[in-house]
């Protein structure tokens, strides 16, 4: 999987550019800030807007995959933060990733291009959605907290 760092934007135009209001320390996307995803999905999910967002706040965002054996070598390759995996994918395909990233212990969302009623986070672009799924796989920036 060919990987490429986007140039990272400064905070104050991605906040700008997004239309919310600056946090205290500038990014409300910060837990983005170099982490390496993985990108499953069947049909496009994530928006281009979305993945420049992703990137403009840091984030390593490699080529969709499509496959358990394509997200089996990016984890092989190493350095995967998290996976972000289309609901749509088939079931089987699903419940195979589940068990492979539990494994891993790679954290891992489920998301769409759209609300749904499946459930998932939306991935259409817009920040306050975005940061929700960052905060679901990295953690709120500046509260620590253990797994166990």
């Amino acid at each position: 999987i060919a990987w490429r760092a986007d140039k990272v934007a400064s905070r104050s135009r991605l906040v700008h550019r997004a239309g919310i209001q600056q946090s205290e320390d500038g990014s409300v996307l910060r837990a983005l800030r170099g982490k390496k995803l993985v990108i499953v999905e069947q049909h496009l999910m994530l928006t281009s807007a979305c993945r420049s967002l992703m990137a403009d706040a840091g984030a390593i965002v490699g080529p969709a995959v499509r496959s358990t054996g394509e997200v089996l070598d990016a984890l092989m390759e190493g350095g995967v933060d998290a996976v972000i995996v289309d609901i749509e994918i088939d079931n089987e395909t699903l419940l195979s990733l589940s068990a492979i990233l539990e494994e891993a212990a790679v954290p891992f969302i489920f998301a769409s291009r759209a609300r749904t009623s499946r459930g998932g986070y939306c991935m259409n672009g817009d920040v306050g959605e975005l940061r929700k799924a960052a905060d679901a796989l990295f953690g709120v920036p500046g509260i620590s907290s253990t797994l166990h």
